[in-house]
């Protein structure tokens, strides 16, 4: 008697850890296919089933996942997902973090995780899936109507004013062969954050070969650090729609396109834009809404000479502190568009050094040897505070 009661517990307790940490997301959530679903995963190790449709209440993931469609966490829900967990897009599939709502994707150095194409390794490329889009309540700039989102399903967003708005958390978190075309001019990126607030953390992401840009921010007040853009078809980072905040510690490095980069047709490390109208009054007023106002600091981009360093314009303010400009075909932001700024002067504060290869780059990146990371001379790359390369084994660097 026992020994049978202790073996109904130990298969109650087997399934009750899959349902908690590997969930089948469906639009609508029943009971009886949630345990009929988690009985059969006791026979799939390692797998955790499909993504798709609207995700409505708190979920937490491991294992292996399959992306399908447009995927919305919403009504507050919060979506964790585990270390080592692999979430691999189907083509045509994003997942959207709505407002409100959360993702928790907290991997470590030594297990991260990842976001990645479905096709087998060897395969993929850029494009292949659509990548992240983060919604949060923080502020944008000063605009008549409510702007949308790009992708498949456009949603609104910027009509809340809570700067330090909490959209979750992404720490040791790669996202892969991302960015795929919805429409002509509509484009994923890597790492999309629309009026994400300053509650929000997100450190020690790498987005590796998106077919456009690798991190784009449109208006709120997150803080992203630690990010390694790798392989970006488009501009490394760019900015929009009146946000306020630090990047910092940003290391950018090019594949060519002999390497399997499309390049777009004026790739950037950096495009800093403010606003849709003349706002460069709300900035200097200290108001939460208005034109970009922009620090970078720690920096180090690494290019070739079909990319530029970039632009700054549409009333943007810019501070640039400690960084390096390697290879690009200019070496300073480009501020000649003053639309629309009545007062468009002195919107670029500081600079970057123009550094030859050989003293950011001991050994390039080679498609003979595609797991092996380029060896950077530490002590001078400006992403690496105090020399340390935090880019360690938790990255990516082959190209497929």
């Amino acid at each position: 008697m026992i020994k049978h009661l202790l073996k109904i517990n130990l298969i109650i307790l087997l399934v009750g850890s899959i349902l908690t940490n590997c969930n089948l997301f469906k639009k609508n959530d029943d009971n009886n296919d949630d345990a009929l679903l988690g009985l059969f995963l006791l026979s799939q190790a390692g797998s955790c089933g499909i993504l798709e449709g609207e995700i409505t209440q708190d979920r937490t993931i491991s294992g292996e996942c399959i992306l399908k469609g447009t995927v919305f966490v919403k009504n507050n829900a919060t979506l964790t997902v585990l270390p080592g967990t692999v979430v691999k897009g189907e083509a045509g599939s994003s997942l959207f973090i709505l407002p409100g709502s959360k993702i928790i994707a907290e991997g470590t150095a030594t297990n991260p995780i990842v976001f990645t194409s479905s096709k087998p390794e060897g395969e993929r490329k850029s494009g292949d899936w659509g990548g992240i889009v983060i919604i949060g309540k923080a502020p944008i700039s000063n605009e008549s109507t409510s702007p949308t989102t790009e992708g498949t399903d456009p949603q609104t967003y910027g009509t809340d004013n809570i700067v330090n708005d909490n959209s979750g958390k992404l720490k040791y978190v790669r996202i892969e062969f991302a960015g795929n075309e919805v429409a002509p001019g509509d484009e994923l990126n890597g790492l999309s954050l629309y009026s994400v607030g300053s509650g929000t953390t997100i450190e020690y992401a790498q987005i590796h070969f998106g077919l456009d840009d690798a991190i784009e921010i449109f208006g709120g007040r997150v803080n992203p650090s630690y990010l390694l853009l790798t392989g970006i078809a488009d501009d490394d980072v760019d900015v929009d729609m009146g946000y306020n905040g630090t990047i910092k510690n940003v290391l950018a490095y090019r594949y060519t396109s002999a390497n399997g980069v499309t390049f777009s047709s004026d790739p950037r490390a950096f495009e800093l834009d403010g606003a849709d109208s003349d706002q460069s009054g709300a900035i200097a007023n200290g108001s939460t809404r208005g034109a970009s106002n922009i620090t970078i600091e720690n920096f180090t981009m690494i290019g070739y000479s079909n990319v530029s360093m970039g632009v700054a314009r549409e009333c943007a303010q810019v501070t640039l502190t400690n960084g390096s400009i390697v290879d690009l075909s200019s070496t300073t932001l480009d501020t000649s568009d003053t639309s629309p700024c009545s007062n468009p002067t002195n919107n670029v504060t500081g600079s970057a050094s123009n550094d030859a290869r050989n003293t950011r780059v001991t050994t390039d990146w080679n498609s003979s040897n595609p797991t092996q990371p380029p060896v950077f001379v530490n002590a001078n790359i400006e992403a690496f505070p105090g020399g340390t390369d935090w880019t360690q084994g938790w990255t990516i660097w082959r190209n497929n």
